[in-house]
């Protein structure tokens, strides 16, 4: 299963999780807001010892925010995160009114960006082979993060004007880069083989044009399995996706008049 695709909520199920769950759904929130509010909301309870959270209030918030902030050394960002989670739990869904929050916030730790040098990105794609180095070239010529990559649909890409369109990217907005030229019959080969393999899956009584169209289906350039964990044993470095998605030198992958080159 895509991790793009929402799990069902039990029919009439009382469970808390389950109630706010769909609380989230009916307001509209995004999936991956919907993960990461239900995911804090959960360590918050299991912190408290599994205390219903209409039994605790600012006292708790408190100290859980704290914990974040100072034993568990988390960003300034993270602890911000779970902030907003505990805030929507309780004023929007709980209909609380909180009292003034005071705790111990996480120390912001200034640290210099890690990028790598043109010539290490081309020793990385030298020990890449296949749908994998294409999964990485695109990562680094597109700058893309890898859940817009695995996310990608064939009818995302346009040959005819070299651009990719990243749905629901940051933010759950969608955004147009530019397709690195270099790539364009990597791609086209990549398609045309999950293609084959696609219709040789196919029962052999059910008729060809039954199956979906190309445009509602993964891309699969670089994840043909049901896990996206193929791309951390493909690559085994570590942090690789952000440094190639803001490291300058991409101009090797990215056309001449891509931003991002004009920077290199």
């Amino acid at each position: 299963m895509m991790d793009d695709i929402r799990p069902a909520i039990p029919a009439g199920s009382m469970r808390f999780m389950h109630l706010l769950q769909q609380d989230l759904r009916d307001r509209g929130y995004s999936h991956q807001t919907e993960k990461t509010y239900l995911h804090w909301v959960r360590r918050f309870i299991l912190l408290h010892n599994k205390r219903h959270p209409a039994r605790m209030g600012a006292i708790e918030i408190n100290a859980f925010l704290s914990y974040l902030g100072s034993q568990r050394n988390c960003s300034p960002g993270t602890q911000r995160i779970a902030l907003n989670a505990l805030i929507y739990l309780y004023r929007k869904y709980l209909q609380v009114e909180l009292e003034q929050l005071s705790f111990e916030k996480a120390r912001l730790r200034r640290r210099l960006p890690v990028v790598l040098t043109h010539d290490e990105v081309q020793r990385v794609l030298k020990q890449l082979a296949g749908k994998y180095r294409l999964m990485v070239s695109l990562l680094y010529g597109a700058g893309l993060r890898q859940s817009e990559l695995l996310g990608l649909r064939v009818k995302d890409l346009d040959f005819e004007l070299n651009t990719l369109t990243v749905r629901s990217g940051k933010g759950d907005k969608d955004r147009t880069t530019l397709l690195p030229q270099s790539l364009r019959e990597e791609l086209l080969q990549q398609i045309d083989v999950v293609a084959r393999q696609q219709y040789r899956r196919l029962p052999q009584d059910r008729n060809p044009a039954e199956a979906p169209p190309a445009s509602h289906r993964p891309a699969q350039t670089c994840n043909q399995g049901p896990s996206a964990g193929r791309y951390h044993q493909a690559c085994e470095v570590p942090h690789l996706p952000p440094q190639l998605r803001h490291t300058p030198a991409a101009a090797g992958l990215r056309p001449a008049h891509h931003p991002e080159a004009a920077r290199a």
